[in-house]
């Protein structure tokens, strides 16, 4: 399964490369991956729209983790000092789902895949992207999944998940990405 353009997939790794902060850099497999992960992140948010009322104009863009974090630090100094559409980002490892609410992007752990459906039903339709790492995490309803295969990440999109939470993601993303449907559009409903 080939799921970004061996271009596009050259582009994406030098484009996470020259965004992963030197003081973030882990030359382990894990903790490379983890880089990119980051670094990807502040990509997406580069390329999703939410609606009007999920960002006030003062506030910054905020990325919860649920569950277990797997990134560690590497989050939290890869998005140090960024900024999309004029507002920082921060980061915030939530306790429980109920803290959810607020977060523009959710990365939800793969620790947590035997609640994931559970968890999106909590989450309905309050315009939070997504974010997983675990196998069918896009086809069960999530937003944005990484795929880790042969040492390379890539995305799959559902952008029907995205649009029934009012989030627009750009074409530019979905070129880069595997689109695939969750449940309800596989059975043509």
């Amino acid at each position: 399964m080939n799921v970004v353009k061996p271009a596009s997939r050259w582009l994406v790794a030098a484009v996470a490369a020259a965004l992963i902060p030197a003081g973030a850099q882990d030359s382990s497999p894990a903790g490379l991956e983890y880089q990119i992960k980051a670094t990807f992140l502040l990509t997406i948010a580069k390329f999703v729209d939410w609606p009007p009322d999920k960002l006030d104009p003062s506030s910054p863009i905020l990325v919860g983790i649920y569950g277990k974090d797997p990134f560690g630090i590497t989050l939290d100094q890869t998005l140090r000092g960024k900024s999309v559409a004029g507002r920082p980002l921060t980061v915030q490892r939530l306790r429980g789902l109920d803290q959810a609410g607020p977060c523009h992007i959710l990365f939800i752990s793969a620790a947590e895949r035997k609640r994931l459906g559970q968890i999106l039903n909590t989450l309905g339709d309050g315009s939070v992207l997504t974010v997983g790492e675990m196998a069918n995490f896009a086809e069960q309803g999530g937003m944005v999944n990484f795929v880790t295969k042969d040492n390379s990440v890539s995305l799959e999109i559902n952008p029907s998940a995205a649009e029934r939470a009012n989030i627009k993601i750009s074409s530019k993303l979905l070129r880069l990405a595997r689109v695939v449907e969750g449940p309800d559009q596989a059975r043509g409903k």
